[in-house]
């Protein structure tokens, strides 16, 4: 049973163990961003930072995933025709 306060969709997205498409690692900050979106509590704006080759990028396109996904909301499914075109850099809402 979800906590009280929260819907189905939200508790999914908690209890389950975060990740997001083509995301491999970064496991603590998929947690942290799986969580604010299940609340409601995604910041407008996010700075990813790090040495080159770690993954920003991907972890961006995963989240795009999580935020567009009709299929798996809050999380991606990495399969339908939205995260398809988001990983494959082809989305018209994302450069």
């Amino acid at each position: 049973m979800p906590p009280e306060g929260t819907d189905d969709t939200a508790h999914s997205a908690l209890s389950e163990s975060p990740r997001f498409p083509g995301v491999l690692g970064h496991t603590t900050v998929q947690g942290h961003l799986a969580r604010a979106i299940a609340r409601g509590q995604l910041h407008h704006a996010l700075i990813l930072m790090g040495p080159r080759g770690i993954g920003k990028e991907t972890l961006a396109r995963g989240l795009a995933c999580a935020l567009l996904c009709r299929a798996r909301p809050g999380l991606g499914c990495g399969e339908c025709s939205i995260c398809r075109r988001v990983l494959a850099r082809n989305h018209p809402d994302l450069t």
